[in-house]
């Protein structure tokens, strides 16, 4: 249906034509001077301030966006001279630290040579008595082996010196010193 009004649109186009090529005719000239005027008009008085209210306002809100970015920069050189001075702090407590820890370090190295030096000398004496101990143990151990082997090597050099005579005479005499000291 659209496309028939188009065709028909156009049929009637070519019987209409114009005096002149390149103007049109004269009631075109004024009903679209007088369209032209009336749009210009409810421009002019409709859009034309509500353009400049909204330019207005677009430039008062630039320029509070403007003016809060140089609070936001001064605020921000602000806090960064502070941190600056802060980090300025922190080299000096810094250095505070590893001076109170390097004094920290050759205290407990005195110390610990101290104790290293008293657990010496403890661990030396301790060392000392035991040696001492072993000493008496081992002379008492060979005394008494040397009393044992002396014993049996009498035992045994007697039992080869004596002949059967003298060996009943001993056993009789013990025999009555026994019977003696009852």
């Amino acid at each position: 249906m659209i496309a028939h009004l188009l065709f028909v649109a156009a049929e009637h186009a070519e019987k209409i034509q114009t005096k002149h090529s390149w103007l049109p005719e004269w009631y075109e000239i004024v009903f679209g001077g007088f369209g032209f005027l009336v749009v210009a008009a409810l421009l002019w008085k409709l859009a034309i301030p509500q353009l400049a209210a909204a330019l207005k306002k677009r430039s008062e809100r630039i320029a509070t966006e403007l003016e809060r970015s140089r609070e936001d920069k001064q605020d921000a050189a602000t806090e960064a001279a502070a941190i600056r001075a802060q980090l300025g702090d922190i080299g000096s407590e810094t250095a505070r630290i590893l001076a109170e820890a390097d004094e920290t370090a050759a205290r407990m190295l005195v110390e610990g040579k101290e104790r290293t030096h008293a657990e010496i000398a403890e661990l030396d004496a301790n060392t000392s008595a035991e040696i001492a101990a072993i000493r008496a143990r081992v002379a008492a151990d060979v005394r008494a082996y040397v009393a044992a082997w002396a014993s049996r090597a009498t035992d045994e050099v007697i039992a080869t010196m004596l002949d059967d005579a003298a060996r009943e005479r001993l056993v009789e005499q013990a025999i009555t010193e026994i019977a003696a000291a009852r």
